[in-house]
């Protein structure tokens, strides 16, 4: 049964709230470090000190940075570039084309990986404090409280007769008649769809003066059918 809306608020966030993993990460891994004795050791105890440079254990600091330096990495990565559909599934198959290669040379050639240089994972390096987690948290957390903030009073609210855009704490607005308006839905990337659901939706009101571009809108597809809902009764045409 579907539902009726009376009016339906649209919101276009900047791409840096798609670094959301990144704080959550960061915030566990300062918890780890934090709580966890083995993780947060002395640089100075020379117990612990002997058995890395003898290589008797493994420096669980240097794993919690990899933690961190590879979930930022890809959430880098994420918010760097678009992914299609087509790219996500070419990368998947590139990833898998080189696992294989890399088995196969370990096959017929057994003694390939004796060549190589030996190393240990603690030689990395990529130690962090708590501190440094817990910033990173906590400076992300501050931005997005920031951004949210903001969007507070800067939005678009359709309306079965208007689109009006509110924007600044004084009300400052604009109104664009809602009739006849054309909806193009994109999402043009996969990654970013599947961390918040977010596309682009771009309003052209029926006069075609103005083009109203909002990229990243959150929830995407439940707004498109909120707006069909509560433009049910008008001419709308949606391109997906």
């Amino acid at each position: 049964m579907s539902q009726d809306f009376d009016e339906v608020i649209l919101r276009s966030y900047p791409k840096i709230i798609f670094f959301w993993p990144t704080a959550i990460v960061s915030a566990i891994l300062g918890l780890f470090a934090q709580f966890i004795p083995i993780m947060n050791v002395s640089p100075l105890d020379f117990l612990y000190q002997t058995s890395l440079s003898n290589g008797w254990t493994i420096d669980w600091r240097v794993i919690l940075g990899l933690i961190w330096f590879g979930s930022f990495t890809a959430n880098l990565f994420v918010i760097s570039f678009d992914y299609s559909s087509s790219k996500v599934i070419a990368l998947i198959l590139c990833v898998i084309v080189g696992v294989l290669v890399i088995i196969l040379l370990l096959i017929y050639f057994p003694n390939l990986g004796q060549k190589l240089p030996r190393f240990s994972i603690n030689e990395l390096g990529l130690t962090m404090s708590f501190e440094f987690y817990y910033t990173i948290a906590g400076l992300f957390g501050f931005t997005f409280l920031i951004i949210w903030i903001g969007k507070h009073w800067d939005y678009y609210k359709i309306t079965s007769q208007d689109i009006i855009h509110k924007n600044g704490i004084l009300g400052d607005e604009e109104r664009f008649p809602a009739p006849n308006i054309h909806i193009h839905k994109r999402i043009t990337d996969v990654f970013e769809f599947l961390l918040l659901k977010s596309g682009e939706l771009t309003i052209i009101p029926a006069q075609r003066t103005t083009i109203i571009h909002l990229p990243n809108v959150l929830n995407i597809n439940k707004k498109e059918k909120e707006i069909q809902e509560v433009l049910k009764t008008l001419e709308v045409e949606v391109e997906k």
